[in-house]
């Protein structure tokens, strides 16, 4: 693939894990979400706009339908909003996690363009080929079946239309705003238990699972769920 680049107190903390363990469960109380989404809003908060600045020189897709999956309280939706015209679906399973989200999205101003949904990633409320972009972080983690997830997002894009799923921080969020982002993470023990975490060769394995055979694999070393997987679906006639 040519087009990718190789790319507070102990409550708080107890709240922090049992949010990153619950998130793919759809299990999170409203409390539970919102202690999530504090920690997506403060220690995550650099991320976002680094990140959605990174998709949008990459792929330079500025309109057309994005899903964000397993979005959470949808702050990567909302900053790839804020700079393209896609339409941004931010899809979450957590009812808890969906209701914060759209509460962010109104605070935002942009309703209408970041559209959240309840759903889940395992069988995605989209058509076959019509989705221009997937976007995925922090996610992928806590799929049940993250080959069944993978074929899903295949499934939805357009051919010749990219995909981004991982975690970590992307590229363009400066050294030293990374190194404070990771001594927070390890300060709080933010992050996939040690049995969620992946590791390149089993991304690698996962996607020759769910039958994409092009793709890039990138280690981020933010955090030690910073793996980043990347592919397109083929094109038509391929």
């Amino acid at each position: 693939m040519t087009t990718g680049r190789k790319f507070a107190a102990a409550a708080f903390v107890l709240a922090a894990t049992l949010g990153f363990a619950l998130l793919s469960l759809g299990q999170t109380s409203q409390s539970d979400a919102e202690r999530f989404d504090r920690i997506a809003r403060t220690v995550f908060k650099p991320i976002y706009p680094a990140l959605a600045r990174q998709i949008k020189e990459d792929y330079g897709i500025t309109k057309g339908i994005c899903v964000d999956a397993g979005a959470g309280p949808g702050y990567l939706s909302i900053e790839l909003a804020k700079i393209t015209e896609l339409v941004v679906w931010a899809v979450d399973i957590d009812p808890a996690a969906v209701r914060i989200a759209e509460r962010n999205v109104r605070d935002a101003g942009l309703v209408g363009r970041v559209k959240v949904l309840e759903g889940d990633v395992h069988k995605l409320p989209f058509g076959a080929s019509s989705v221009d972009l997937v976007i995925s972080r922090g996610s992928i983690f806590f799929w049940k079946d993250q080959v069944q997830g993978l074929r899903e997002v295949l499934r939805i894009l357009k051919p010749g239309g990219p995909a981004l799923l991982g975690g970590g921080a992307g590229r363009l969020v400066p050294q030293d705003v990374r190194l404070a982002i990771q001594g927070k993470m390890d300060e709080l023990k933010l992050g996939p238990p040690p049995e969620l975490q992946m590791n390149p060769d089993q991304a690698g394995a996962l996607l020759r699972a769910a039958g994409i055979r092009e793709f890039e694999i990138t280690y981020d070393t933010t955090c030690l769920c910073g793996v980043w997987l990347e592919f397109r679906k083929p094109a038509a006639g391929r």
